[in-house]
């Protein structure tokens, strides 16, 4: 459970800092 929620974490920081570099 931990670690898919960390996956699941991590994923949403990359997008979150992929939109912030493509802007």
């Amino acid at each position: 459970m931990s670690k898919k929620r960390t996956k699941y974490t991590s994923a949403f920081k990359t997008k979150l800092v992929l939109e912030l570099l493509q802007n």
